[in-house]
Formats: structure tokens, sequence, C-alpha cells
């Protein structure tokens, strides 16, 4: 992989940049299923042309994105969920984030991290909170890296196989 080392700058997605975005999760649920993801929508493509206007119209959302010449290269969807009854009403929860592979090593996803924290914060968000696949070593290691440690592990159940997963 070749580094890149001119780094675009982020912005809030916009509804002109749902086609590219589409594409973008496509390459993160590709990556998030070779490692292990099992809850595979039946029609992917369906699912994110459903679901992707969502991710910049919400308003406890922000989806920022890195633009570069030749179209978005990264993003990352965060949003605030609102806890009834928790110690800090507001908890911030990092969803969805991914960097084209041609434009990763150089501090790019870091920086989405980065802004979407920043972000969360502005909204009152006191903890932030996010989910990997315990297969997916590279990405355990990022979020740790990026000062997010384990705190519960969810254990998996399929009804259908009488399986753990």
């Amino acid at each position: 992989m070749e580094e890149n080392s001119e780094q675009p700058l982020l912005r809030e997605a916009t509804e002109s940049d749902v086609a590219a975005l589409v594409a973008l999760r496509q390459a993160f649920f590709d990556s998030q299923i070779a490692a292990g993801l099992l809850d595979i929508p039946e029609d992917m493509v369906a699912m994110l042309a459903r679901t992707t206007p969502n991710l910049i119209r919400g308003k406890r959302n922000t989806c920022l994105v890195a633009p570069s010449q030749g179209g978005l290269v990264g993003y990352i969807f965060a949003t605030i969920r609102i806890v009834p009854g928790a110690s800090q009403s507001a908890v911030g929860s990092i969803e969805e984030t991914f960097v084209a592979d041609d434009h990763r090593g150089g501090g790019l996803a870091a920086e989405l991290c980065r802004q979407a924290i920043g972000v969360l914060e502005g909204r009152g968000a006191e903890r932030i909170q996010l989910r990997v696949l315990s297969g997916n070593a590279g990405a355990r290691a990022f979020w740790a890296r990026m000062g997010f440690s384990e705190n519960v592990a969810i254990l998996e159940y399929d009804g259908k196989t009488g399986q753990g997963r």
C-alpha cells in the first residue's frame, strides 16, 4: 500500500455525497464481512441505498467525509444515543469508520476519529462507544491507539443453528 501524504480536508457529508458514500459503505461492509461479520443483509445494495441518506439527515448524527480529487476516500458516521436512566444521558457512538486502502497509513482515520469525537463532545457526550469485531485485529489496535479500551464483550447466539457466533 502506498502511503498518501496529502490529507484531504474533512467536511460534513451532504446530499450530493450519497452515491459516493454508498460506494464507501459497500467497501466498509465488505471489509467487515472479511473480518467475520455475520449479520449480512440479504440485499446489501438495497440496504445501502435505503439507509445511507439517513446518515446525514438525522439531527443527532454526524457523518464526516474526506474528499479527494477522485471522490470521497473516507468517512466516519457517529451519533448521539439517548440512554434513559443512565448516569450520562447522552452517549456518543461511532458506528462506521472507513478509509480507502490507498489512503491508509497517513493519519486520515485518526483525524476522522478526532473530529467526530469533537462533534460528539460538543453535543454533550461524556462517553463515546463503538463496536469492533473481535477478529478484526487491525481495527482493535487502531481504536486502542485512539484511546478506546474494551469495556463490554457482546456474546452472540444464533437461534436458527443453536450455536454461538
